[in-house]
């Protein structure tokens, strides 16, 4: 029998992931939602296994408002804080595909792949309305932390630089309304 990791209600989420076009690339977007997370009454608990990802000229670091439970956590205690969570907030990785197997509310925040290639949720945050989907549409160079084909680079991670909080706060709304949370 596993404990539940935290008493009071909380959400998990997991902001880093493999390349930088997979990441949430909205500068602040993150403190932004776990401010607006706890306004609404919920513990915010980043379940990433590093604080801080990328590379040397490119870091991303967890929000400094949430609970770190960052680590070299097992799987089975992954499963365990995402299954005791209200809801899971994520990017196109292995956490939010987990989170999805668990059948627990997941939102996904995600422009570089489009929605054919992952899970089905009513909860994906994506921008149409400019460049994505460029997993899917390009040669991916694994290789490049900072591959985009965008040719100019002046708009680089265009696809999820312009996801906006708000956008995210709609789902994260939805959600909660839909899970009578």
């Amino acid at each position: 029998d596993v404990s539940r990791p935290l008493q009071e209600k909380y959400i998990c989420i997991a902001i880093h992931s493999t390349a930088q076009a997979k990441y949430w690339n909205y500068k602040g977007g993150w403190d932004i939602i776990v401010d607006y997370l706890k306004s609404k009454g919920f513990d915010v608990v980043c379940i990433d296994k590093n604080s801080s990802f990328g590379n040397k000229n490119h870091m991303n670091y967890i929000p400094t408002n949430v609970i770190d439970l960052t680590g070299n956590d097992s799987l089975e205690e992954r499963i365990n804080q995402i299954y005791h969570s209200s809801f899971f907030i994520g990017l196109p990785s292995r956490l939010s595909w987990l989170s999805w197997a668990l059948e627990k509310p997941t939102i996904m925040i995600s422009g570089f792949s489009h929605d054919y290639t992952e899970f089905e949720t009513p909860y994906r945050v994506q921008n149409k309305n400019v460049c994505n989907g460029c997993w899917n549409d390009n040669y991916f160079d694994r290789g490049d932390w900072l591959w985009c084909p965008k040719s100019d680079k002046k708009e680089m991670f265009e696809c999820t630089k312009s996801i906006t909080p708000q956008m995210v706060i709609e789902k994260i709304d939805s959600l909660i309304k839909d899970n009578n949370l």
